[in-house]
């Protein structure tokens, strides 16, 4: 029986669909962001924001190396003082802590970024979304790719998209 009323509730609203969804058209989120002057710009954006981060990473993990390379040269020594090693080896395990604090917020940061990028292009898009769609009468357009089983390239609006967020 649950069948037969899922099946039934199924058919209804691909018809309701059918009925409502006469010219359909899609945009690619992620071409939008990638081949946009907009998006292009974001990219560059992120990558410097990328390259800062790197950068602190970078140095944090040169500092990591050079107490690990005095650990080894002091536990090295025949008179190896304990006490230094014990330092050592906390300066390290804190320099370690530190780099992976780092990471964490640095990948944070940089995820953050990204979808603020990606939000602020299609705040800007979607006016012209709304202006595409009534000059060619598309009653949906739909973003999500990977909710369709199959997608006609030519409802695919996204070329056109860029071109108007472009001017």
């Amino acid at each position: 029986m649950k069948k037969l009323v899922t099946a039934v509730i199924a058919g209804v609203l691909l018809l309701a669909f059918n009925a409502y969804a006469d010219n359909v058209g899609f945009i690619n989120v992620q071409k939008l962001v990638s081949d946009s002057k907009m998006g292009k710009k974001a990219t560059a954006e992120i990558q410097k924001l990328k390259d800062t981060e790197n950068e602190k990473l970078n140095k944090i993990r040169a500092e990591f190396e050079k107490l690990k390379e005095s650990f080894k040269a002091e536990s090295q020594k025949q008179d190896a003082n304990k006490e230094e090693l014990k330092i050592l080896i906390d300066k390290i395990q804190l320099k370690e802590k530190e780099f992976k604090r780092l990471a964490d917020d640095s990948k944070e940061l940089l995820a953050k970024k990204d979808r603020e990028l990606v939000l602020d292009i299609l705040q800007k898009a979607d006016p012209l979304l709304k202006e595409i769609a009534k000059k060619n009468g598309y009653t949906i357009i739909l973003k999500d790719r990977n909710e369709m089983a199959y997608l006609d390239p030519k409802v695919d609006i996204t070329d056109e998209v860029i071109k108007k967020l472009d001017k």
